[in-house]
């Protein structure tokens, strides 16, 4: 996956496809385990794991600290991406 400004460049490995897509057309389904990056102050760059979720909050960790964020303040590095 690609982003640039409003659209992500979503890469199919099924149909060996890349497919650009709108962002507002996509979601990202965050699960426990996900790599992340957060894209928001004051944390922005740190990149973390999901360790757990609780309606829309995501507590991250990585190897110096753990901090509870918005799913609006993450991007996947890999993730389950839902079009819709």
């Amino acid at each position: 996956m690609e982003v640039r400004e409003g659209e992500c460049i979503v890469y199919i490995p099924s149909q060996d496809l890349s497919e650009e897509i709108p962002q507002y057309q996509l979601r990202v389904d965050f699960r426990v385990g996900d790599e992340v990056k957060v894209v928001s102050p004051p944390h922005a760059g740190l990149i973390a794991w999901v360790i757990r979720e609780n309606n829309g909050r995501f507590k991250i960790m990585n190897l110096s600290k753990e901090i509870e964020v918005r799913a609006w303040c993450l991007f996947p590095i890999l993730a389950n991406l839902v079009i819709g």
